[in-house]
């Protein structure tokens, strides 16, 4: 059967497409694009997983820093309210025990105290910020905790006048922890000792001589307990 001319030039046009597409699909060119495409995939893949890896890690870490520094965070954010009345009534009352210190200190004994606070569980008591700003408070912790990361660092300038402090570093030690926050201790209501003695033997001094002996002599035997775990 004999095709129209039109319908001939439709089907000679439709078998050089066919044919044009078949070759070029099977051309060596197109197959070694294709296969350099794929190599730069996985070139990216490469370079990209490692990034990957490191993002989370520090994910990981931020989360752990942020659960470890969110009691200071805390006593930053209502020192930094400047309220009075209300900022006596936010805060918790001291604990039996503390470090109270300055930015003023020198790096070296400011590590050495929080080393040393870490291993009997002591926090460690700021009066501010750090040039009264809390973006270089942040910073200037960060930089002091890294090698000390599970110290207790807290900003309360309450707690300095509950214990009359006027010089750092001072180790305190209530006789039966009844000091309240804003309010004047008595001084026969906790041993001091002011000066850049070792926690353990500022415990050792006021287990001799003190009048928190028993308080002072329960910390150090259960900092012996944690030695034997």
């Amino acid at each position: 059967m004999k095709l129209p001319l039109k319908q001939k030039n439709y089907l000679k046009n439709f078998m050089a497409l066919g044919c044009f597409l078949l070759c070029f699909v099977n051309h060596p060119m197109l197959a070694n694009t294709n296969t350099l495409i794929h190599q730069k995939i996985q070139q990216e893949h490469a370079i990209q997983q490692p990034y990957a890896t490191q993002v989370q890690a520090f994910k990981k870490e931020s989360e752990e820093r942020a659960f470890i520094y969110q009691p200071l965070v805390e006593s930053m954010k209502q020192h930094a309210v400047q309220v009075p009345q209300t900022f006596s009534t936010r805060l918790k009352n001291p604990p039996n025990a503390m470090i109270f210190v300055s930015f003023s200190l020198p790096q070296n004994l400011f590590q050495q105290i929080l080393s040393e606070s870490a291993l009997y569980h002591l926090p460690v008591v700021l009066r501010g910020l750090y040039q009264n700003d809390f973006q270089k408070t942040m910073m200037h912790i960060f930089n002091l905790m890294k090698a000390e990361p599970h110290a207790s660092l807290l900003i309360d300038p309450l707690w300095f006048q509950t214990f009359q402090i006027n010089a750092v570093p001072t180790l305190v030690v209530q006789v039966s922890n009844r000091c309240a926050a804003g309010q004047v201790c008595s001084k026969n209501q906790f041993d001091e000792v002011i000066g850049n003695l070792s926690i353990t033997d500022g415990l050792k001094l006021m287990v001799s001589k003190g009048q928190a002996f028993l308080a002072a002599r329960e910390i150090l035997a259960a900092q012996e307990e944690n030695k034997d775990d």
